[in-house]
């Protein structure tokens, strides 16, 4: 099945920088709907074998595959001489965490994130104690 003209462009647009709103909206597509056409793009087969595609050919093109790019990172976070500095090591090891988090891969877990205070706490014990 063929890609539609803005399908193809939101391919191109989304290999830019992984933002899928921000790829529907440069496409054509409504801005009001761009965050749900993003993500819906996102999930359809046709778009989604284009985009591995691109994705493939972009990296026999650079030579530069994911894994290159986290061995740079981990070499910037860990560099520690006159020439590093200290925001560098920071946005690396930042980058790292997002790449271990799967930010930006629709298919990975949102890291939990849970917050109790402490009289949430202690209600939540008189409950228990309360039924048993």
């Amino acid at each position: 099945m063929t890609l539609t003209a803005k399908q193809e462009r939101f391919v191109q647009e989304y290999l830019k920088d992984g933002n899928a709103t921000r790829a529907a909206k440069d496409a054509g597509y409504s801005h009001k709907t761009a965050y749900s056409v993003g993500a819906e793009n996102l999930r359809k087969p046709q778009i989604a074998a284009a985009l591995a595609k691109a994705k493939a050919e972009r990296t026999e093109r650079t030579q530069v595959t994911m894994d290159y790019v986290i061995g740079r990172l981990v070499i910037e976070a860990e560099r520690d001489d006159e020439k590093s500095s200290h925001s560098a090591r920071i946005a690396a090891l930042t980058q790292l965490r997002q790449h271990l988090e799967g930010v930006g891969d629709p298919d990975a877990a949102a890291p939990l994130s849970i917050n109790i205070s402490t009289v949430e706490a202690v209600r939540e014990v008189r409950v228990t104690r309360s039924k048993a």
